[in-house]
């Protein structure tokens, strides 16, 4: 197969690696679009089907965040050896060893994660690089790879554990201010930037996030634990009261463009006929 097409020969490269899914394949792609954005960049890694945005999910632009990645919990009270279908994507990826290793770490998701473009591109390198040790070929086993890689400090080789900070679980800091990934931000499901349901809205039936009074009564819109809106909402779909305000929101929109589209279409036929 082909992956890549090189302009100076004008020929598509052979990639000679086995078959991969779409959901390990499209690290290859980000990685080769993280090589055209500027070293002062911040890059967003995200899922699409189950993902919505709420704000911009992006610190403020005077923070600097070239060497540094923020990952996000699906679920702050949970570990992964609670957790059957993490256990097997790991256990398969990464072997046995692996996952006693790092059995008793919070789930990180592989869905989403955001970053300065040196930090990412480092990250994109690591991910494809664990494929390609492994060659694991079942559905979710980057969700394997992206836990072993941080939670391992395959991105931070000697690196030191920060004390928890303001929205931030805790941070690892690499000891070498070389290193590319110099640090990683851990944030708690319900914190940061992206609020990861899944997990949580499962464990918690039959109460809904507005009863816990995680949703905004005037605008439907998701909150954090700290009251603030969540900028991005992910697995949304697995919450079914959230996902039915969405559809809702949709049907809406939809609605909306088509009565517009139908007033200028309207107008256009009455210009048409004024005219002849």
């Amino acid at each position: 197969p082909f992956l890549f097409y090189k302009k100076v020969t004008e020929k598509y490269v052979p990639d000679p690696r086995i078959y991969r899914d779409v959901a390990q394949l499209r690290f290859e792609f980000y990685w080769a679009w993280s090589l055209f954005y500027s070293e002062r960049s911040r890059i967003f890694l995200s899922d699409a089907r189950d993902v919505h945005f709420q704000r911009n999910p992006f610190p403020p632009a005077d923070v600097n965040m070239e060497r540094t990645m923020q990952v996000f919990f699906e679920d702050s009270g949970r570990n992964i050896q609670h957790q059957l279908v993490n256990v097997g994507w790991i256990k398969i990826s990464r072997g046995i060893d692996v996952f006693r290793s790092i059995k008793k770490k919070k789930i990180i998701c592989s869905g989403t994660t955001l970053g300065g473009k040196i930090a990412m591109e480092s990250y994109l390198r690591g991910m494809i690089q664990s494929f390609d040790e492994t060659r694991c070929l079942k559905i979710g086993c980057d969700q394997g790879h992206h836990n072993y890689l941080i939670h391992t400090g395959r991105l931070q080789w000697n690196a030191t554990e920060t004390i928890p900070t303001t929205g931030i679980s805790y941070s690892t800091i690499a000891r070498n201010r070389t290193t590319r990934v110099q640090r990683i931000d851990y944030f708690a499901q319900g914190e940061g930037a992206v609020n990861t349901l899944s997990i949580f809205c499962n464990d918690r039936k039959p109460a809904t996030l507005r009863s816990m009074g995680l949703v905004d009564n005037r605008t439907d819109e998701v909150l954090n634990f700290d009251g603030s809106v969540s900028p991005v909402i992910h697995q949304f779909d697995r919450c079914l009261e959230i996902n039915g305000i969405l559809k809702q929101k949709e049907a809406d929109l939809w609605s909306d463009w088509k009565n517009k589209t139908k007033d200028v279409l309207v107008g256009i036929q009455t210009s048409n006929l004024s005219s002849s």
